[in-house]
């Protein structure tokens, strides 16, 4: 058997039992270190697919970011230890839909003349990915498939991402009228005579 192949099957199969291990631990704080571990897994067999710059891109946003933000929270909310008793029935039918979705998604892939006709008269791209892939390099195939092919949907993706922004700052600011606030206009706009005065004690006195 071949490296390469030996190492994807290899690197897929902890991926496998590490997505499994994070659903079914009770202890988030194990299961965002599986996840973690199932990222480098990830980032690990893009690289032996020879896509380098999206490994390396998969483990700066993932690993880098998102894994340790959910870590940062899951410490932070104090449910470390916490149980999570469920009922696993009352998800079968969600899930058997989701998995469903899945593994058509997955068929659909797999299946080349499928594929060919769902993205050339749905979407009018080309399924040739591969021969684009091994012709360019992986910035500029990145590059031309975002901002040409999937234009539309990455900017669909941007305005959603833009949108979720502008919600998670809206909900969090909260506005106290108790809470003395600077106000720059009105002390540049203010006259000197009008707000120093001069007070003699023996004067007055």
């Amino acid at each position: 058997m071949h490296l390469n192949l030996l190492l994807f099957y290899c690197f897929a199969s902890i991926i496998i039992l590490s997505s499994y291990i994070v659903i079914s631990l009770k202890n988030s704080v194990f299961s965002v270190l599986f996840l973690v571990l199932v990222f480098l897994n990830t980032s690990a067999v893009i690289i032996i697919l020879e896509v380098e710059f999206l490994a390396i891109l998969f483990l700066i946003v993932y690993v880098g970011a998102i894994a340790v933000l959910f870590l940062f929270v899951v410490m932070i909310l104090n449910i470390k230890f916490s149980e999570f008793y469920y009922s696993m029935s009352q998800y079968i039918l969600m899930g058997s839909i989701l998995g469903f979705i899945f593994l058509t998604q997955i068929f659909l892939v797999f299946d080349t003349g499928i594929l060919a006709d769902f993205t050339k008269n749905v979407y009018n791209v080309s399924s040739e990915w591969n021969i684009e892939l091994y012709s360019k390099s992986n910035i500029e195939t990145l590059g031309l498939c975002l901002y040409t092919k999937y234009i539309y949907m990455f900017c669909i993706a941007a305005m959603i991402l833009l949108i979720a922004i502008i919600g998670a700052i809206t909900l969090t600011i909260h506005q106290r009228g108790y809470v003395k606030r600077q106000d720059v206009s009105t002390q540049v706009i203010r006259n000197f005579k009008d707000t120093v005065y001069y007070i003699d004690k023996l004067s007055s006195s």
